[in-house]
């Protein structure tokens, strides 16, 4: 095995707050009575003010996250009711009168935290995890990947394999992209063959390599013809590359053609997509504003999503106690710390899961000794995984029977247990092999030596 498993499958902690927040939109209608506009403006400032104190007013503000109209399990406030004798209409204030009125009072945000700021958000670039968060739910794909590692039809209805490297995909009917345009079968076309072309997208071009042609078949139908037979294709294409507008994107690329420069340079003012969600607004250095895409084929479970860039720890931890973030998606600390932190907060919840990515130990195998399996299977031997979970994860983690996490429930296979701490059998290997252990030195078998690299 070319990797020695030392560790895997991390624990990811979420931590939210009543699953989603509860958004009060609060409109405020001045009665416009002042003579001039100094007064106006203090009117207008000071009746936000009044609103809130207004809205404060309710017993039960700050279980608001804990409603079942919000996503929470509940309290005493369960209906609109406690804003009915709030008086909220025409109410005295200074030269004039003002009123407030709630305009959507059911709405489900999230709001996460990222960890550093974003370098872009582009369909054919994605510099690291916070940018494949927007990427995954802006712009759509053919397929996508479940939750047991498995591709399934998405963007397209159905996949059908007609050969053995023909491959038709069938777009769901309606899709647009976020600028009301329609979402064409030359669109997906284009998406496919971008990459493709010259080298202006060297992310993307790797996942298109065995594409011999893209073509049309109807108005909801294209067709794939590959190189060469590829059972990763539906995994390694389909579900990877995004669709991106033909009318939007084809300029670019144009513009790109001669220049150094390429797709990777390239920020869109409101990068458009045909995804669940669309940008409303942004500052990559600072939050991340979506809203949920009415045309969407399936309906998204919230209205926002919200993401905020907190790069200190503490900082986030104090946003989330306070419910200015209510879910933590990028938590680099201590995962006790995190533990306990909940555990005083009986409204933030703890979710652990087992992630899809491990920590390994690779060795280079063109090197004595561990170009010699033996070798590699003895140090596996002596690993004392579980030790290290406990160690080095504080219990966070468990120990690794392969280099495809038990997250992946298709792709795994429980039971495997070959891999257990026993040095006396690790010794058995080496000594089998030719390797002399005196005291703590090993001794290589005869013509075997370490080799170090030239400088």
């Amino acid at each position: 095995m070319a990797l020695i498993m030392v560790m895997v499958a991390v624990f990811a902690l979420s931590v939210l707050v009543g699953a989603f927040a509860y958004a009060m939109k609060v409109e405020t209608k001045l009665a416009q009575t002042a003579n001039n506009g100094e007064t106006l403006i203090w009117l207008g400032r000071s009746g936000v003010e009044q609103a809130k104190s207004i809205l404060a007013q309710v017993n039960c503000r700050y279980e608001a996250l804990n409603q079942k109209w919000a996503g929470g399990s509940g309290s005493e406030c369960e209906t609109n009711g406690a804003f009915t004798d709030l008086p909220m209409e025409n109410v005295p204030l200074g030269d004039g009168t003002f009123s407030i009125k709630i305009t959507d009072l059911e709405r489900k945000i999230n709001i996460n935290n990222a960890s550093e700021a974003l370098l872009a958000m582009n369909p054919l670039y994605i510099s690291g995890a916070i940018d494949s968060w927007i990427t995954e739910i802006v712009w759509d794909r053919l397929m996508r990947m479940d939750p047991s590692g498995q591709p399934v039809p998405w963007a397209a209805e159905k996949i059908t394999h007609v050969d053995a490297t023909t491959i038709d995909a069938v777009l769901r009917p309606g899709q647009k992209w976020h600028d009301g345009k329609p979402l064409t079968a030359e669109d997906v076309v284009f998406s496919f063959m971008a990459p493709a072309s010259g080298d202006k997208s060297p992310m993307y071009k790797p996942f298109v390599a065995n594409i011999k042609g893209v073509s049309v078949v109807d108005a909801r139908t294209v067709r794939f013809t590959l190189k060469t037979p590829s059972a990763a294709f539906e995994a390694s294409t389909l579900a990877k590359i995004n669709l991106i507008p033909k009318h939007v994107w084809e300029p670019i690329l144009k513009d790109l053609a001669g220049k150094p420069q390429n797709v990777e340079t390239v920020q869109e003012s409101i990068p458009i997509g045909s995804g669940p969600f669309k940008v409303a607004r942004y500052k990559l250095q600072e939050e991340i504003v979506l809203e949920a895409n009415p045309d969407y084929w399936e309906k998204p479970k919230m209205s926002r999503w919200i993401l905020r860039v907190v790069t200190n720890v503490g900082a986030t931890l104090g946003m989330l106690g306070r419910g200015e973030i209510n879910f933590l998606t990028d938590y680099r600390g201590d995962p006790k710390i995190l533990s306990d932190f909940a555990k005083q907060n009986p409204k933030i919840q703890e979710v652990a899961t087992i992630d899809m990515g491990f920590r390994f130990l690779a060795p280079n195998q063109r090197r004595p000794p561990f170009s010699d399996p033996n070798f590699r299977r003895a140090l596996s031997a002596a690993t004392n995984r579980p030790l290290m979970a406990t160690a080095a994860w504080n219990g966070y983690a468990v120990p690794a029977t392969s280099f495809i996490s038990p997250a992946l429930k298709f792709w795994s296979k429980p039971g495997i247990d070959d891999l257990k701490f026993d040095v006396g059998r690790a010794k058995k290997i080496l000594g089998d092999a030719g390797y002399v252990l005196v005291g703590n030195a090993l001794h290589y078998p005869a013509g075997v030596k370490e080799t170090v690299a030239d400088n």
